[in-house]
């Protein structure tokens, strides 16, 4: 539910006023960013007051606008708080100008499920597993590791991994459960053309993008 409809129904009641604290899905859409921008207050103090009063777990966390940016700090700030209240969905998807760099603690967030990100960088540390990652779409991102080392995910039980245009990197994906099912992968990205990767069985399938 796009936070700026749960808002509004939080005035009903207070009834509805809890359900909105309790919300599991919270979204920060272009339709949230357009209203706040007519307020005295900044999306970023907004998005850390609603944060600060939301019980319970944060199922999905999304972030997403095409003509709006945040800081770098805000939004490290913002997926802690997430991964700390056992995310399962991430999407960042913001107007900046430079990558997000990632905060470490998304490298050890074992609740996440689904990954979107858009104009990000992984900077891998060692050791990077995600037990419980399902899919992981790329866009305009850049994968980067420590000097000299392969940048590893270690994703046991991936279904998929989507690259769109503008993503960058060398990434070597362990998929399985590492005895006789499991495999590797080296996946290169920053072709020209969109991939899809399906993780199927024992073996990866590499599909094209129209």
């Amino acid at each position: 539910m796009p936070i700026k409809y749960a808002a509004r129904s939080s005035i009903l009641s207070k009834h509805w006023r809890q359900l909105w604290f309790t919300q599991p899905n919270i979204v920060f859409d272009p339709l949230f960013f357009q209203y706040v921008s007519n307020t005295e207050d900044s999306a970023a103090s907004v998005i850390h007051k609603l944060l600060l009063k939301h019980i319970g777990d944060i199922l999905g966390f999304h972030l997403i606008s095409e003509a709006d940016t945040l800081t770098q700090s805000d939004v490290n700030q913002f997926i802690i708080f997430a991964s700390n209240h056992g995310i399962q969905k991430l999407t960042l998807k913001m107007a900046n100008d430079e990558k997000y760099v990632l905060p470490d603690s998304i490298f050890t967030c074992a609740t996440l499920t689904h990954l979107k990100l858009s104009r990000c960088i992984f900077m891998l540390p060692d050791g990077t597993r995600f037990p419980n990652l399902i899919s992981i779409q790329l866009e305009h991102s850049k994968i980067a590791g420590q000097q000299g080392s392969k940048n590893k995910l270690n994703l046991p039980i991936l279904e998929t991994l989507e690259r769109f245009h503008g993503v960058w990197g060398i990434i070597w994906i362990l998929a399985g459960d590492g005895g006789s099912d499991g495999f590797g992968v080296g996946y290169l990205v920053g072709l020209a053309s969109s991939k899809l990767v399906r993780f199927m069985g024992c073996a990866p399938v590499v599909e094209s993008i129209p």
